[in-house]
Parts: C-alpha cells; structure tokens; sequence
C-alpha cells in the first residue's frame, strides 16, 4: 500500500521551533487508498493471467486448402481474445473511483491496457486485410508502446514510493517486476 505522509515543518524566523506536527491521511483515506490498490492490482493482475492463458492455448493454423481470406479469419480470431481481454480490464479499471492520491497511478494503469487494447486492434485489422507489412507494423509499434506505457507506469509507482518515504534503489526494487 502507498501511504501518503505530509510534514508540516515551522522553521521560519520567528515562528514557534517546538517539534514540527506531523498529518497522515485519515483511516478513512488509507482505507479508501488500500481499497483502491486492491482493486487496481485484482484488474491488472488478472489481465495479465488472461494473456498467460491465451498465449499457452495451442495455435490454430488453418488448412492450406481455405481461402486466404478465411484463414486469415481463424488468425485474427485468435488475437481477438487479446484485445477482448484488454477491454474488459480497462472497462473494469475505468469503473473503479480512485482517491485523489491515486489518480496518476490510475490514470497509467489505463493507458497501459487502453495501448495495448489499441495496439491488438491495429494489429488485428492489419491481419484481416493480408497486410503482412502492416501487421508486422502493428505489432512492433504495440510492442513499443506497451513497453513505454508500462516504464511510465513504473516511473508514476516509483514516484509515490519515493514520496512515501522509500529511498530510489527501494523504489526501483519494488517495482522491477512491473513490465509488459
């Protein structure tokens, strides 16, 4: 959980030196920020088991006997569960309300599905037409973009950490399993 700690400090000439005080988010917003993270965490992560699960399902080819066009078909039904499965996370991540605390981490949780999501589909569509250099197009500009989402992604997650109180190197620790 990222726990939001604010210090107030008095140090200026001629105001009271006594101890600083020190304000910490409420219960309630630590519950509401636990809450939230909790919830993130659920939708990502099962986002990223739904990819597991479909890229460990067995490859479909297509009898040389169908048309190109049909079997082109059966290959762009089979990324069609990808880009589905991206929606439905951003849908789900789009529903929950995030505490003002967690709007940036929210915010980029979306713009990695919603990267992916569109990468799929560019990818997809490239498929259906048989445009072999776009699909190849398409796929390495998802694969960037995803990449650079989810790095801006660590980057926002790192920012709160330091904030936190945690020094760069626990930061970087603590999200080096972040990636695409």
């Amino acid at each position: 959980m990222i726990v939001f700690v604010v210090v107030f400090c008095a140090a200026v000439a001629g105001c009271d030196t006594s101890p600083a005080p020190s304000v910490t988010t409420s219960p309630i917003q630590n519950a509401a920020v636990q809450a939230y993270a909790d919830a993130n965490k659920s939708v990502m992560t099962s986002f990223g088991a739904k990819l597991k699960e479909i890229a460990a399902r067995p490859v479909i080819k297509p009898a040389k006997t169908l048309p190109k066009r049909e079997r082109r078909e059966v290959l762009a039904k089979q990324l069609d569960a990808e880009t589905q499965a991206a929606q439905i996370a951003l849908t789900r991540l789009q529903e929950l309300t995030p505490p003002p605390t967690m709007r940036t981490i929210h915010e980029a949780s979306c713009k990695v599905l919603q990267t992916f999501h569109d990468g799929s589909t560019a990818t997809v569509a490239a498929i259906r037409l048989g445009d072999r250099a776009g699909v190849k197009a398409a796929s390495q500009k998802q694969d960037a973009d995803t990449r650079a989402a989810f790095a801006e992604l660590r980057a926002v997650l790192q920012v709160e950490l330091i904030k936190e109180g945690k020094t760069p190197a626990e930061a970087e620790a603590m999200t080096a399993n972040i990636s695409l």
